[in-house]
């Protein structure tokens, strides 16, 4: 009900017209007159650089052996260890995975990526953006781990250019400029129309109903001024 959902006159009359309005109306009145000029495109590209520009990642596989301070000298061998048999040629870096590693990428081979910079540990960031495709690294200390990573690859930062982005950014800009456009076009529309709450109705208004005056008149139409004898209608059409 009307009064439950704490809705009011001025809520009512809004909704109503908002509803009467077919979206076909909407697009004819107020999107189609929307204009978007080449300098806001180039304002709203240069406002939102961060937007267009994609990291660098780096893609790996990992084998990670936890430490605590007792074993850490004794971890920090067996890591070496794995790196001179992977570096060796002899094994696959797949079955060193399965053989050595305690992290739960193992499931997936070790495999992690594409990941940027700011989504890995700080140490294992700056070992694998210096390696090159299939280099293996040396024992990367975490804090609690040591890690041996094989790059599987890499991307460099791009950064799309406003070409790129022209159709995401129109769509941006008119969508910016259409609710203040469609807030204004209701109101338009309500101010040159009348609605009417019958009777039966009138006690689901949180406001006092509309009732008939003392000399029995009509109650005002809501949307047109207390005492407008112009007969009631519905919403009409858009001026």
């Amino acid at each position: 009900m009307l009064k439950d959902q704490g809705m009011k006159r001025k809520d009512l009359e809004e909704q109503l017209i908002r509803l009467a309005v077919p979206q076909e109306i909407i697009n004819y009145e107020v999107r189609r007159k929307i204009s978007v000029s080449e300098a806001e495109i180039k304002e709203y590209y240069d406002a939102h650089q961060k937007d267009w520009e994609t990291a660098p990642t780096v893609s790996f596989n990992e084998i990670a052996m936890f430490y605590e301070d007792a074993n850490r000298p004794e971890v920090l061998s067996r890591a070496q260890g794995v790196v001179r048999e992977a570096r060796g040629g002899g094994t696959d870096f797949g079955e060193l995975v399965q053989k050595y590693s305690e992290a739960p990428s193992k499931e997936s081979g070790g495999f992690l990526g594409p990941l940027a910079a700011a989504d890995l540990h700080p140490a294992i960031a700056e070992a694998a953006f210096k390696l090159q495709t299939g280099d293996v690294s040396d024992p990367i200390d975490t804090g609690r781990s040591y890690q041996v990573i094989r790059l599987v690859g890499k991307t460099d930062r791009v950064v799309k250019t406003q070409e790129d982005m022209r159709e995401a950014i129109v769509k941006a800009v008119r969508d910016a400029k259409f609710r203040p456009r469609y807030d204004h076009y209701i109101k338009k529309l309500w101010k040159e129309n009348q609605i009417e709450v019958l009777p039966k109705y009138e006690h689901y208004l949180v406001r006092t109903p509309l009732k008939p005056g003392p000399g029995g008149e009509s109650p005002a139409p809501i949307g047109g001024q207390e005492g407008d004898k112009t007969p009631p209608a519905g919403p009409g059409p858009p001026g």
